[in-house]
């Protein structure tokens, strides 16, 4: 699962499995207006690499806060990351 957001401006959001099949379609999403949350079930093994892209915004930087949790089939164990 994932919760994100930006303090200023919008912000591209896509998900890619193993750095080559899309899972969630890009999308600039208003992180700066209200949170963006999600959650997806890895149905197949691999690297799942959420992807934040301000390429389009060459004169706007952003600063990102984002949650990301990993749980297991059984959910009796998690990982957490977060970064600020």
């Amino acid at each position: 699962s994932w919760n994100f957001r930006t303090e200023d401006f919008d912000i591209g959001f896509s998900i890619l499995h193993n750095d080559k099949d899309c899972i969630l379609n890009y999308q600039r999403v208003d992180s700066h207006l209200k949170n963006q949350e999600g959650a997806l079930n890895c149905e197949k093994p691999g690297r799942y690499t959420l992807i934040f892209d301000n390429t389009y915004s060459v004169v706007r930087a952003k600063t990102l806060h984002y949650m990301v949790s990993v749980s297991s089939p059984d959910e009796s164990d998690e990982e957490e990351i977060t970064s600020l």
